[in-house]
């Protein structure tokens, strides 16, 4: 296995502005326009994050986490995390050394703030936890799962078919993307500084680094963590059929699939179904 290709050092939004600039000669002939368009429908679909809207992953998080928390220990839930929190030991995810009561009490006040914070009611402390979670941003909800007992995160992490470990990971990167996306980042270049765990499966499709096991820290491995979780709640083959679209869009003599980090075409045909 060779080293990863560099990905174009320019924006995906140069890119856009270079074709139409340098070939305006060809824009009468309607296959090199039809290629533009596809170009310019690919990097706004990923640049733009709509297919991040279009699986609807961060709605179908916020639905399992809040439903099961509401369902487990009541509408009010979150004005008492005692009753669902990890409550001592040490708490990786929050870079706690170890959980005490201080600690949660501290939490519980910041939850409470941000909760209620949300509503428009006069008295958001009677709004049930179902009412306010369609104002809980991913950031707030990855808190809430973070905050979880052991066993809660891995009932819920149960529900996509990995470990706790592996949701908060990738939980963590659909949030880079979302904010790559929000930030008018070039996100189809991004190369990942904390990887997310590689789904399992879904290894064999990507590119591995020189004479080790590790996997590309580039679009390709945040796009199989998606992948993995939209197969989990069945979403429709016609949504993420359009995400491979606009990847290919964008995938040419000088920009192929192995610089977004899929280890060939047939790789990349195997990360989405074939």
């Amino acid at each position: 296995i060779l080293d990863q290709p560099k990905s174009s050092k320019q924006s995906s939004i140069i890119l856009v502005h270079i074709v139409s600039s340098a070939m305006p000669h060809r824009f009468a002939d309607s296959a090199a326009r039809f290629k533009t368009s596809m170009i310019e429908s690919g990097l706004q679909k990923i640049a733009s994050g709509r297919f991040l809207d279009h699986l609807e992953l961060e709605i179908d998080l916020n639905t399992k986490i809040t439903s099961h928390l509401v369902e487990k220990y009541g509408p009010l839930c979150y004005q008492d995390i005692f009753s669902w929190c990890q409550t001592d030991g040490p708490n990786k995810y929050l870079k706690y050394d170890a959980v005490d009561r201080k600690i949660i009490e501290q939490e519980q006040k910041q939850l409470i703030n941000t909760i209620t914070h949300l509503s428009k009611s006069d008295k958001p402390e009677n709004q049930s936890l179902l009412e306010l979670s369609q104002h809980i941003s991913l950031g707030e909800l990855i808190h809430i799962y973070k905050l979880m007992s052991k066993r809660n995160r891995k009932e819920i992490a149960s529900i996509y078919e990995c470990s706790a470990n592996e949701l908060i990971s990738w939980m963590d990167c659909i949030a880079l993307y979302r904010n790559c996306c929000c930030h008018n980042g070039n996100l189809i270049d991004i190369k990942i500084e904390t990887r997310p765990v590689t789904p399992q499966s879904y290894s064999k499709y990507l590119f591995r680094m020189k004479n080790t096991e590790t996997t590309t820290n580039r679009f390709a491995l945040g796009c199989v963590v998606i992948l993995h979780l939209a197969k989990t709640i069945n979403v429709e083959k016609e949504e993420t059929d359009a995400l491979k679209q606009a990847i290919l869009a964008l995938s040419n003599d000088k920009t192929t699939l192995e610089s977004y980090g899929f280890i060939s075409r047939e790789g990349f045909e195997g990360a989405f179904g074939g």
